[in-house]
C-alpha cells in the first residue's frame, strides 16, 4: 500500500494550489453546479451555468422559471429534464425551508432535491471546509489501483480514505481528481511519469503480465 506521507508530499508537489472546478459566485450557485455535474464534465457545467446564472440571477427567478426554458439551457448536459426540475424544486426548498441559504449539515442537504451523498459532501467541503473526501470516478479508480480501498461503494471508499487520510479534506479531493485526470487516467495511464510507480500495486500488476 502507498505510504500516506509520501503520497501527500507527491500530490502537494504536483498540485500545490487547487481551486473549486465549478464556477460560482455564491452558495446556491455552487450547489446547483454540483447537482448539474452528475454524469457530465465540469467544463460543460461551467459553460451552461454561465448562461443559466446570467439569465436567472436569483433563487426566486429559478423557482419561477419556465421549465421548458431551463431544459433548453441545460440540454447540453444530458439528463437535462431531471436536472431542470431539480433546480426548480431545490430553489423552492432553499427559499421556503432555509431562508435562501445552503444549509451546513449533511442531513439538511440530503433533503434538497437532486442532492445525494457525494453532492452533500462536496458542498460541506467547498463551502464549509469540512474534512470530507467525496469520491468520484477518478478517485474510485485511484483508490483501487493504489490499494487505498478495496470497496466498490463510493460512500465506503470515502470512509476508508477519511480514516487513512484523517484531517485531509476538499483540497486533497481536488488533488486526487487532478491526478486521475492527468496521470492515473482510466485509459493509457502515464505510469512512467508517476513517482508512485515503484510502490503502486496496479503498476506491479502491469509489469507481471
Amino acid at each position: 500500500m502507498i505510504d500516506k506521507d509520501f503520497f501527500l508530499t507527491y500530490l502537494n508537489s504536483l498540485y500545490p494550489h487547487t481551486e473549486c472546478f465549478l464556477n460560482h459566485q455564491n452558495d446556491y450557485q455552487l450547489l446547483f453546479a454540483v447537482i448539474l455535474s452528475a454524469q457530465t464534465t465540469d467544463k460543460k457545467v461551467n459553460s451552461v451555468t454561465s448562461s443559466l446564472f446570467k439569465k436567472y440571477d436569483s433563487l426566486k427567478k429559478i423557482e419561477e422559471a419556465d421549465i421548458s426554458d431551463l431544459e433548453e439551457i441545460l440540454k447540453p448536459l444530458g439528463l437535462y429534464k431531471n436536472k431542470a426540475q431539480y433546480l426548480k424544486d431545490a430553489a423552492s426548498v432553499l427559499i421556503e425551508r432555509f431562508d435562501g441559504k445552503v444549509p451546513c449539515n449533511r442531513e439538511d442537504l440530503l433533503t434538497i432535491p437532486g442532492v445525494g451523498n457525494k453532492t452533500a459532501c462536496v458542498i460541506l467541503g467547498e463551502l464549509f471546509s469540512f474534512p470530507v473526501i467525496p469520491v468520484d470516478t477518478h478517485i474510485k479508480r485511484i483508490s483501487k489501483r493504489l490499494g487505498l480501498s478495496k470497496r466498490e461503494d463510493p460512500s465506503l471508499i470515502q470512509k476508508d480514505l477519511e480514516k487513512r487520510f484523517k484531517g485531509c479534506g476538499i483540497d486533497f479531493h481536488r488533488q486526487l481528481i487532478l491526478f486521475g485526470r492527468n496521470i492515473c487516467k482510466a485509459v493509457s495511464p502515464k505510469c512512467n511519469e508517476c513517482s508512485l510507480k515503484d510502490r503502486c500495486p496496479f503498476y506491479s500488476s502491469l509489469k507481471s503480465k
